[in-house]
C-alpha cells in the first residue's frame, strides 16, 4: 500500500542514537517513521559556518534560495570539498543537496577521527538532485565529499536540520515502484500544472495512486528544482523522469521530431511504457496547447509508443528485460473524442480543504522564474479539466469524470 510506504518513506525523520559512534555509517535510506512526540528538526543552514565563515559571498550562493546562483569546487581542489561547521550547542542531523549537475554524485560526509585523519561516516547516491542525507548527529566540523575521482561539486541549495521531525514539506524523494498506476508525459518543467490543473494533486494526493511524472525537455538546470518543488507541494512523492530529450524553440512537430531522432523518441517513451506498466497515461494537446513543438513532439511520440509497447517484434531487448505492455487507457489534454471534464474544484482531505486548483495554482508557484508568464489555466480555450480518451482495452467512459473508470476490470480476479 502507497500509504504504508509514505508513512515509512515520506512522513520520516532520522532516528538518532545518543550512541552512534564514528564506526556507524549511515546512508540517505537509514530513515526512521516520525512520531509526534519527537521534536520539529530545526533549519540551522544560516547559522552554519561554510569553509570556516558564516559570511562569503560565492559560498552563499548555496543558501540564498535562489537555484540559479551556483557554488563549484575550484579545478584546483585535490579533492573536490565543502566544509561545514554547526553553529556551537547544535547537531547537525541531516543534509539535503540540491544539485546543479546533469547527473547527481555519489557523495560523501567525512568527519576527522582521534587520529585526525578523515573518516567516512554517510554516504549519499539516491539520483535525486534533491537528495537527503541523515547524519549521525554530528557537532564538529564535516566535510562533503564527491565519491568519484575526477567529479567537482556543484551545487543550487544546502539545507543543513538539526536531528528530530522533519516538516511535512520537506522533500524526500521515492523512487517510483515497477508498476505504477499513472503516467503523466509533459514537454516541459511548469507543464505538468498549468495543463493538467488539479491532476497530481487529486490522483497523488489525494487518492493515494502511485503517480510518475515524466519530463521530456529543459533548458536550463534550475528549471528541474523548480518542478521538484511543484510536485512535492501537488502531492507527488515519486522522483520524475527527465529525459533528456533536447529543448528547442519551434512550433514545428517535424523539426523537433527530426532535432530529437524519431526512433530515438519513440524508443525512450515505448521503455518507460513497458518499465512501468502505467494503467492510464496522460498526454498533452496534440496541438501543442499554443503550439510549442516539444509539446506536440512528445506527445506524438508518446501516441506512437502505445502500440509499440506491445509489440513483441519492437526493440526486443527492452522487451526482454521488462516484457510487453498495452497501456489500457491513454487521455490527451483537449482531445475531443470520448471526452470527459475532470472536478478539479472539489475540496481534497488530504490538502485541509483547498481545492485541486487551488493546490496546482500553489503548485505552480513554486515555478519561480516562470511567474508572470503564465498561470494554472483555468476554463478558456486550454481548459485544464478537459480530456479526451485516445485509446482503451477497457471500454468506454460511461460515468466520467474518472480517468481510472474501469481499471478495475483489469484487477477483478485478484
Amino acid at each position: 500500500m502507497k500509504s504504508l510506504k509514505l508513512l515509512l518513506t515520506v512522513l520520516v525523520l532520522l532516528c538518532l542514537c545518543a550512541c552512534a559512534g564514528a564506526e556507524e555509517i549511515w546512508t540517505a535510506t537509514d530513515l526512521s517513521p516520525a512520531t509526534e512526540d519527537m521534536p520539529l528538526a530545526e533549519d540551522i543552514t544560516q547559522e552554519v559556518l561554510i569553509n570556516g565563515s558564516l559570511d562569503k559571498g560565492h559560498l552563499n550562493r548555496m543558501r540564498d534560495g535562489n537555484y540559479r546562483s551556483i557554488w563549484e569546487s575550484p579545478t584546483h581542489y585535490k579533492v573536490p570539498e565543502l566544509m561545514i561547521t554547526p553553529p556551537e550547542g547544535k547537531a547537525a542531523g541531516g543534509l539535503m543537496i540540491k544539485w546543479r549537475s546533469i547527473e547527481t554524485l555519489k557523495t560523501e560526509i567525512q568527519v576527522r577521527n582521534a587520529a585526525g585523519e578523515w573518516e567516512t561516516v554517510a554516504y549519499g547516491g539516491d539520483d535525486f538532485l534533491a537528495q537527503y542525507i541523515p547524519l549521525p548527529n554530528i557537532t564538529e566540523e564535516f566535510r562533503i565529499i564527491a565519491g568519484e575521482p575526477g567529479r567537482r561539486l556543484q551545487i543550487s541549495e544546502i539545507i543543513v536540520m538539526t536531528p528530530g521531525r522533519l516538516p511535512h514539506d520537506f522533500q524526500l524523494w521515492q523512487h517510483a515502484p515497477e508498476k505504477v498506476d499513472m503516467m503523466q508525459i509533459v514537454g516541459h518543467p511548469d507543464d505538468e500544472l498549468l495543463w493538467f490543473g488539479g491532476l497530481l494533486p487529486t490522483y497523488a494526493g489525494e487518492l493515494d495512486k502511485e503517480v510518475l511524472v515524466v519530463c521530456s525537455s529543459y533548458r536550463n538546470f534550475h528549471r528541474r528544482l523548480e518542478m521538484l518543488d511543484g510536485l512535492w507541494t501537488a502531492g507527488v512523492t515519486n522522483y520524475p523522469l527527465f529525459l533528456r530529450l533536447p529543448d528547442t524553440i519551434t512550433n514545428s512537430l517535424e523539426q523537433v521530431l527530426d532535432y530529437w531522432g524519431r526512433n530515438t523518441a519513440y524508443q525512450t517513451v515505448t521503455e518507460l511504457l513497458r518499465h512501468y506498466k502505467p494503467d492510464v497515461l496522460v498526454l498533452q494537446d496534440e496541438k501543442g496547447e499554443y503550439g510549442h513543438g516539444v509539446h506536440r513532439a512528445i506527445t506524438y511520440a508518446s501516441k506512437k509508443a502505445v502500440p509499440l509497447a506491445a509489440d513483441a517484434s519492437y526493440d526486443p531487448e527492452t522487451a526482454l528485460r521488462y516484457g510487453l505492455w498495452e497501456v489500457p487507457k491513454v487521455y490527451i489534454h483537449l482531445y475531443a473524442e470520448n471526452q470527459i471534464k475532470m472536478d478539479w474544484k472539489k475540496p481534497l482531505t488530504a490538502f485541509d480543504g483547498k481545492t485541486g486548483l487551488e493546490v496546482a495554482t500553489e503548485a505552480f508557484r513554486k515555478h519561480v522564474t516562470q511567474q508572470g508568464h503564465w498561470d494554472v489555466w483555468d476554463g478558456g480555450k486550454w481548459d485544464n479539466s478537459l480530456f479526451g480518451l485516445w485509446h482503451t482495452t477497457v471500454g468506454a467512459d460511461v460515468v466520467g469524470g474518472d480517468m481510472f473508470e474501469n481499471i478495475d476490470k483489469l484487477y477483478a480476479g485478484d
